[in-house]
């Protein structure tokens, strides 16, 4: 082997081994940079409905059961609700009772307790914008027939 190969053997591996030093520098300084920009992340809230009207207390006919209720409510998109026709829900509920729902801006509920005390009612009411699966916090109203079947007023 002449001196003139053993050179160019030498400064073959050198330029290899160069390669592998400087190679990882050059690419990682490429990747290493930071772009500007930004991002924003907030949250959204559905305004709960205004719920308007009346309810009225009273005593059931059928023997042994306690007061009945009687709600007739209208609920209405409060400010700033996308354009479109919502979607209501309502829950009447009060221990003892099973939950009277409706869907609608528009409402008669009626329900009956199986009991011999004042009882406590819970008007519940929600709104789900049009083409949404977001819900509204539930705007709650409570409402108290004593046992003889007392109460009533406006919502």
């Amino acid at each position: 082997m002449s001196a003139f190969d053993r050179v160019r053997r030498v400064v073959t591996v050198l330029l290899v081994a160069a390669t592998l030093l400087v190679a990882p520098q050059v690419a990682h300084a490429g990747f290493s940079r930071t772009v500007g920009g930004s991002m924003e992340v907030s949250t959204g809230t559905v305004p709960q409905p205004n719920v308007t009207g009346t309810w009225q207390c009273s005593r059931s006919l059928v023997g042994g059961e306690g007061p009945r209720i009687t709600i007739t409510a209208t609920a209405t998109p409060s400010a700033g609700l996308a354009a479109g026709v919502p979607t209501y829900g309502w829950t009447l509920s009060a221990t003892g009772v099973a939950t009277v729902t409706a869907t609608g801006p528009v409402v008669l509920l009626d329900a009956t307790r199986v009991a011999k005390e004042d009882t406590t009612w819970t008007l519940a009411t929600t709104l789900r914008p049009p083409g949404s699966t977001w819900t509204s916090a539930a705007t709650v109203r409570t409402l108290t027939c004593d046992k003889n079947g007392n109460g009533g007023g406006v919502l």
